[in-house]
């Protein structure tokens, strides 16, 4: 009869990785690194989530809903605007209740009233996008609350959520929102960058060719793919007839400066490559570009390329 060996598993150590989430939850400043699981930018600073803006009283229930949020696969800086925009409503609702210690009185006027609050501090902070800050504030109380009532937690209002906050509380987005603008480099920074491009690593070469050459802004070319950011599309048709448009400025603006040179360069680019490629998007093909002219991408090649896109999107 054969026998089996067993290992013993150490018991303490197979709880160490727990203990650590409990240490880590304790504290009022998360850090994503010692979070398995909870995802943050890797280019960005924005790992932590602060609780420090709740008022002491409410932050273990805050940080009771933010676990929900990492088990429902929330980023790190999406949490941590949800716990400081939650910590508004807190405070507000402390100052109005300074003796409770759940929601049980909430109401319609209350919400109403936080609102006018929020409004109020958007006027002295002098922020643009008022409405946006504002429905962000409601969306992130309608979360909280949502998870309340589902859980049938004890400090729940007493009013379902449908009577509490309606419509009307979600004022419509601003249209142009300061933060949605683009941001070019400073002209300083790329004269910094051009003085010290010597000491850059060959890795980074490439990047900095496609940044001058694009004006691009870097998040733009940080996101361009090696495998198909020569790849035209029917999507891309716009953006192609407005580069057209751009070749034939050149051309006029090199005619009456009289540089036959320059207005030849760009007419042979326009007739040979733009033009035929504008053409062939409008039948609904897919381009390939080459270094010298742009060409149909074939089915085997489209049929290869499919399964490989489709395999960066689920990551």
């Amino acid at each position: 009869m054969e026998t089996r060996s067993f290992r013993l598993v150490d018991g303490t150590s197979a709880l160490a990785s727990s203990c650590a989430f409990e240490e880590e939850f304790a504290k009022d400043r998360w850090d994503a690194h010692n979070i398995p699981g909870l995802r943050y930018a890797a280019h960005t600073s924005h790992y932590h989530i602060w609780f420090t803006i709740v008022p002491v009283d409410w932050r273990p229930l805050i940080k009771e809903y933010a676990k929900y949020l990492v088990a429902a696969d929330r980023t790190a800086n999406t949490i941590d605007m949800r716990v400081r925009q939650l910590g508004h409503f807190l405070h507000f609702f402390s100052q109005r209740y300074p003796q409770a210690t759940d929601l049980h009185e909430l109401s319609t006027q209350d919400v109403d009233d936080f609102t006018s609050w929020i409004r109020a501090d958007v006027q002295r902070r002098k922020l643009k996008n008022s409405n946006t800050y504002v429905n962000h504030h409601i969306q992130a109380l309608a979360g909280w609350l949502s998870y309340l009532e589902r859980t049938d937690h004890p400090i729940k209002p007493h009013l379902p959520l449908p009577r509490l906050i309606w419509p009307h509380h979600y004022p419509p987005l601003d249209h142009r929102s300061p933060s949605s603008t683009i941001k070019y480099i400073p002209q300083a920074v790329l004269e910094q960058l051009d003085r010290h491009l010597h000491q850059l690593t060959a890795v980074y070469i490439p990047v900095m060719i496609v940044l001058r050459a694009s004006g691009w802004r870097i998040s733009d070319v940080l996101a361009l793919k090696w495998e198909t950011c020569l790849v035209l599309t029917p999507d891309d048709l716009p953006a192609l007839e407005a580069y057209a448009q751009q070749i034939l400025e050149r051309i006029e603006i090199g005619k009456q400066a009289g540089n036959i040179h320059w207005t030849l360069v760009n007419q042979k680019n326009l007739d040979e490559r733009v033009r035929p490629a504008i053409a062939l998007l409008k039948q609904g093909h897919v381009l390939a570009s080459t270094d010298k002219y742009e060409r149909e991408y074939s089915d085997e090649e489209w049929d290869q390329r499919k399964p490989h896109d489709r395999e960066e999107a689920h990551e």
